[in-house]
């Protein structure tokens, strides 16, 4: 029973062809058991059963390359907040049971940790572009009036902290480049977008909301990798009372 359910689970192409109408789910079935036995694969299994043909096959392998990168980029995007919701999912426990729980990572997987000299030998280089949009937050927060008094030219943008924000707390996308745009900031009427505090503290009123947020030709930063595909976010709504209060020390 466990070996058939792993070769369910294994087989996306049977359910997609099931899904979209061109095989029965006894078909699938019969198709997983020959390749269990065979060895072949399961498309070739189909075609020469002539269920589905060459075209068909195609068809709904194309449709499954798209799901597959659609799936490792929201599995990119999402994998870093994994230890934020470990971490409160989990907030009980003593910090004495933690202890031994951050070391089981390379114990029970045959790892170990770096040599002093190991680490010597590692050499590493700081990402210009997050360092650029810190630079460039911080400089709102020192001179929240913008060069020469013009707000209106070179003011706070809260887009900006949102930016960083998202490098900050989703690390991967410090890894990816991509043709970044957002459309359609509407921000609230009558309500200043941002505040000097008496401290110093500069704060962002968030827009009402934003119309878009693509990010097109999505790739791996720093070379010339083909296109994982684009993402677009739409419609995104902020609550009257978000704000952004940057320091500077």
């Amino acid at each position: 029973m466990r070996i058939r359910q792993g070769f369910q689970e294994k087989s996306r192409l049977g359910r997609l062809l099931v899904n979209r109408g061109y095989l029965s789910q006894g078909q699938v079935d019969e198709g997983l058991k020959v390749q269990q036995e065979t060895g072949q694969r399961l498309g070739e299994v189909f075609i020469q059963a002539g269920w589905i043909s060459e075209k068909e096959l195609y068809r709904v392998l194309k449709h499954q390359s798209r799901y597959r990168n659609a799936a490792a980029l929201v599995t990119m995007v999402a994998l870093p907040l994994q230890p934020l919701v470990s971490f409160a999912a989990s907030n009980s426990a003593s910090a004495s049971q933690a202890s031994p729980e951050a070391g089981e990572l390379y114990q029970s997987g045959n790892l170990a940790p770096l040599t002093e000299a190991e680490l010597a030998e590692v050499s590493g280089q700081g990402d210009p572009t997050l360092l650029g949009r810190i630079g460039l937050v911080g400089a709102m927060a020192g001179n929240p009036m913008g060069e020469g008094g013009q707000a209106e030219q070179s003011g706070p943008d809260v887009i900006e902290g949102i930016k960083l924000a998202a490098n900050i707390f989703v690390p991967v996308l410090n890894f990816l480049d991509s043709d970044l745009s957002i459309s359609g900031v509407h921000y609230r009427a009558g309500q200043p977008r941002y505040s000097v505090r008496e401290d110093g503290a500069l704060m962002l009123a968030f827009p009402e909301r934003i119309e878009q947020i693509r990010m097109d030709n999505i790739r791996v930063a720093g070379n010339q990798s083909p296109s994982m595909g684009n993402v677009s976010i739409h419609d995104i709504r902020f609550h009257p009372d978000s704000r952004m209060t940057i320091y500077t020390r």
